[in-house]
């Protein structure tokens, strides 16, 4: 009876496969699962030249930001100077420091937002910048002084660099607006740019 039985268990894993069976093995060892050593070989070549080709292009570009991003801090921070010379009815002074004696613009008179009680002042050599000042010509100095109505002591240029690109900013004499320049992509063309 007990061999009938199993008989019967046996018949009916045929018609239902794995019903008293144990599982089994993986039989089709043509069917693969991953990528060989070749194809892994070859995206990470392919992935290497794209790579090399883009970041001389990434860097080009971020110094580039950071150049036209420092232009425009000085224009708004003299535009800044400028209203504020107007609204207190008194002269503000902006002194550029040139390199080796510094990299860096501040406004007398003027406190930090980030600091009270320390005066208004921007190093262009340091995070987020990191650029230089080439050239300032204010008058024959590196001292803009907008007076009581806003109008500067003198017409100049600031001429900032970054790496082989610069940007200029023209204040203009008798409105005192400063207009960012575009850009100018050799640094032996700043010496044209200033004169």
């Amino acid at each position: 009876m007990l061999k009938h039985n199993l008989r019967a268990v046996f018949a009916m894993d045929r018609f239902f496969p794995g019903l008293c069976s144990s599982p089994r093995p993986a039989r089709a060892p043509w069917r693969r699962r991953g990528f060989s050593y070749v194809e892994i070989v070859i995206v990470v070549l392919v992935l290497g030249i794209l790579t090399a080709a883009a970041v001389p292009k990434y860097a080009d570009t971020l110094v580039r930001m950071r150049l036209d991003a420092a232009a425009r801090r000085i224009a708004t921070d003299l535009a800044t100077a400028q209203a504020r010379a107007c609204a207190t009815s008194s002269s503000q002074t902006i002194t550029f420091t040139l390199p080796p004696a510094g990299n860096r613009y501040e406004i007398a008179g003027m406190s930090d937002p980030d600091r009270p009680g320390v005066t208004y002042a921007v190093n262009l050599a340091e995070a987020p910048y990191q650029i230089t000042l080439g050239a300032v010509d204010l008058g024959g100095d590196a001292t803009l002084i907008y007076n009581g109505y806003g109008i500067p002591d003198s017409a100049g240029t600031i001429v900032i660099q970054a790496g082989k690109y610069a940007r200029r900013i023209t204040i203009d004499p008798d409105t005192g607006i400063a207009v960012v320049d575009p850009l100018i992509t050799t640094v032996d063309a700043v010496t044209t740019a200033t004169s």
